[in-house]
């Protein structure tokens, strides 16, 4: 019977052995992307990110981006931006960086790293050094768009583009409103939606020079209460026909809306930048929403 225990106790091992090596097996290759030198990061350990966190989906596919973010934007920001933006993306801490730089931007960051401001002299040499990594993160940040589309666990999400409009008042010192009607002023009339978009937008300058368009506050409302509940997010500029792809600020966001009151769609997020050489009043600007669904 002991020799009978014994065997028992031997097989019992033997296949919980073989379970965790196919469990490990499975896991592998995930992140198909991922370089081989990549460590792992968990979100868990950075309670300052997880926190701002309130889309399982989202987190998902931002635990995978802040691993590359890990090894290319977060040693370069925290070495170089920690002595005035130590609180912010230039944090050692790598949540506290990642949230920052998600809130901010890229464009935003890239602009501020490779021009001198709050008494730095920064300029050509941290392009050089953005250039050595920018396109492994750009890869990443295609790859978060695809899974925040789809692991959403919604498939029923659909684009909406507006067409481009021009802001006559616009101006460098006040911002003024681009109002969509989500109802007429879009790209396809099939993928029209009862509803209106508003943001507000001004010029960019530096150094006495317009560079492009600076966008806060987006917000949407209902034209009817009858239409039930949408969603709307992951919002993305084109200028004059040209995606502002990099403009990363307002992809992570996802709201419901379902009276007429206008809603924030970035509550706490920073502004947009979008650099454009030499707008003009007459600049086409328009707005395509990733992320627009019923909700049943």
């Amino acid at each position: 019977m002991i020799n009978n225990f014994k065997k028992i106790l031997k097989l019992i091992f033997v296949m919980s052995f073989l379970f965790s090596i196919l469990l490990v097996y499975n896991n592998c290759g995930r992140r198909e992307w991922a370089p081989l030198s990549l460590q792992s990061v968990s979100l868990s350990s950075n309670s300052s990110f997880s926190s701002g966190v309130t889309n399982t989906a989202t987190a998902y596919c931002a635990s995978d981006l802040s691993e590359v973010y890990s090894i290319t934007y977060h040693p370069f920001l925290s070495k170089n931006c920690n002595s005035c933006h130590g609180d912010s993306h230039g944090s050692t801490n790598l949540g506290i960086s990642f949230q920052a730089f998600m809130s901010k931007g890229e464009a935003l960051i890239n602009y501020q790293a490779t021009h001198a401001h709050g008494g730095n002299n920064y300029g050509a040499e941290m392009q050089t050094a953005i250039n050595s990594f920018y396109p492994q993160w750009k890869a990443a940040t295609n790859i978060y768009s695809k899974c925040i589309a789809g692991a959403s666990g919604n498939s029923q999400f659909k684009s909406v583009s507006t067409i481009g409009k021009s802001v006559s008042a616009i101006n460098a010192n006040t911002y003024v409103d681009l109002v969509f009607d989500l109802d007429t002023e879009v790209a396809s009339l099939n993928n029209k939606i009862p509803a209106t978009l508003r943001i507000k937008v001004k010029y960019l300058t530096y150094n006495g020079m317009t560079t492009g368009f600076l966008f806060k506050d987006p917000s949407i409302q209902l034209k009817n209460t009858a239409v039930g509940t949408y969603q709307f997010g992951d919002l993305h500029f084109v200028i004059e026909n040209q995606a502002q792809d990099f403009v990363t600020t307002y992809i992570d966001t996802l709201i419901s809306v379902s009276d007429t009151v206008l809603k924030p769609i970035a509550l706490g997020y920073g502004s947009a930048i979008a650099y454009y050489p030499s707008p003009t009043a007459s600049t086409k600007i328009a707005i395509e929403i990733r992320k627009v669904s019923p909700i049943k």
